[in-house]
């Protein structure tokens, strides 16, 4: 979405927040809002007199596109954020891969002596 990425640029990002556009379905504005967003509103020091405070402010200050709103949080929160997705995604990543080897070794007990036959695709190395 080009159109989206320039009107991003255009706002004065302040040092130690990170930005994001969010859809604004109330499911989605709540967990961005635990997770510690704030919404840009048009009176805010990185939007004044750029053309997001002018053309694209919502009835309830709020900048927006579309269903979209601007919102902020803090770098630290967005790391923290960030390194607990990737270890769940580690997590399970490994399991995926412990159930792909139990199989494995099921399949080879099933075959019997004729479990030589049997070819590994996916080792896991440490």
């Amino acid at each position: 979405m080009p159109g989206l990425d320039i009107l991003m640029q255009m706002v004065k990002k302040q040092k130690g927040k990170h930005y994001r556009l969010v859809h604004l379905d109330s499911g989605n504005v709540t967990a961005k809002k635990l997770k510690g967003y704030e919404f840009v509103r048009g009176s805010d020091p990185e939007v004044v007199g750029t053309v997001l405070a002018r053309d694209h402010k919502g009835p309830d200050g709020i900048i927006r596109m579309g269903n979209l709103g601007l919102a902020r949080t803090s770098e630290e929160q967005y790391q923290k954020n960030r390194a607990k997705v990737r270890e769940r995604t580690d997590r399970k990543l490994r399991a995926l891969k412990r159930s792909y080897q139990e199989a494995g070794e099921n399949i080879k007990r099933k075959l019997g002596s004729h479990h030589r036959d049997f070819k590994i695709i996916h080792r896991e190395e440490d």
